[in-house]
């Protein structure tokens, strides 16, 4: 997984594969996101917790770039050969 960044906004991004949907999105990272990313895979994982839960282990918190981008409409659902 390697960080670029995003073509419109030029924040920083990853994308990853979403293990529900299967589709390739791009991601941000963000405390309070409700993915977590590793090995190029995106895994929803829900709200993260106010506190820390003892014995549960902390991931890296992501969200979807289409969530903050403000040109997200003009990428959503274009594949990378068809622009």
């Amino acid at each position: 997984m390697s960080a670029t960044t995003c073509q419109s906004c030029r924040a920083p991004i990853v994308f990853a594969r979403s293990v529900s949907t299967n589709k390739v999105m791009p991601f941000e990272r963000d405390p309070a996101g409700e993915w977590a990313v590793e090995l190029g895979q995106a895994t929803h994982v829900g709200p993260a917790p106010r506190e820390p839960i003892e014995g549960v282990p902390t991931v890296e918190r992501w969200i979807s770039h289409f969530a903050r981008c403000p040109h997200a409409d003009t990428w959503r659902g274009r594949s990378r050969g068809r622009r």
